[in-house]
Parts: structure tokens; sequence; C-alpha cells
């Protein structure tokens, strides 16, 4: 098993990434919106969307060319 730790932080990296890999981790970037928000509400309404925006071209059929 191999592993890389590099960091992701938007859904192209994550779509690039997620064409070779079983899976991406992003915490550090959750952290960060978690950090700037103002609010509780609006940190947990900003790592839901953050989560769905990455989530989005991962779901895609796999183009592995």
């Amino acid at each position: 098993v191999r592993s890389w730790q590099l960091a992701f932080d938007t859904a192209e990296q994550a779509e690039r990434i997620g064409r070779y890999a079983d899976g991406v981790v992003v915490g550090s970037a959750i952290v960060d919106r978690i950090e700037g928000a103002a609010s509780k509400t609006t940190a947990i309404d900003d790592v839901a969307s953050f989560i769905a925006e990455l989530k989005a071209p991962l779901r895609k059929p796999a183009d592995r060319s």
C-alpha cells in the first residue's frame, strides 16, 4: 500500500487525483473553513458546501485515460 500526504482544497484537485486514487483526504481544508467561519452555524454550512463541492466530481464515472 502506498500513501502520499498532499493538500487538496479544490474540487478540481480532488477530481484529478480521484481519477487515480481510491480517496482524497481534505482535513486541513476543512479545518481552514472552520477557523475562518464567523459562527458555528456558518462553519457547519461552509464545511457542508465544501464537501458537496468536492464530492460532485468524484461521483462521476471514472475516466482513467
